[in-house]
């Protein structure tokens, strides 16, 4: 619940003033950048979310693996079409960096 808690002040920490960041269920998050300009803004987000998670957890002396994905409406037809983009880049990324850590 503690490591939960700090992702989400984290993800909202990188926030900007008119961002809204949600818990989507489990160990998901989601957040909504408002008036986003494309995939420079919502990369730049994603840097921020990072970094301060990884000073979170240096504070505590823990680690965690965090995945983050971006979907945005201009490439989407619906919010739910979005989302579904974003969650399958974050599972790409979660699957690629799973390959490099692992192997024979």
């Amino acid at each position: 619940d503690v490591l939960l808690k700090d992702v989400a002040d984290a993800l909202a920490s990188a926030a900007r003033g008119t961002d809204i960041v949600g818990r989507l269920g489990g160990d998901e998050f989601g957040v909504l950048l408002v008036g986003c300009e494309g995939g420079r803004e919502a990369a730049a987000y994603c840097d921020r979310a990072r970094r301060v998670l990884r000073e979170k957890m240096s504070e505590r002396s823990a680690t965690v693996d965090v995945s983050l994905g971006f979907g945005g409406l201009a490439d989407s037809s619906s919010s739910d079409q979005a989302l579904h983009l974003a969650d399958r880049v974050m599972y790409a990324e979660k699957k690629s960096r799973f390959s490099r850590t692992s192997g024979p």
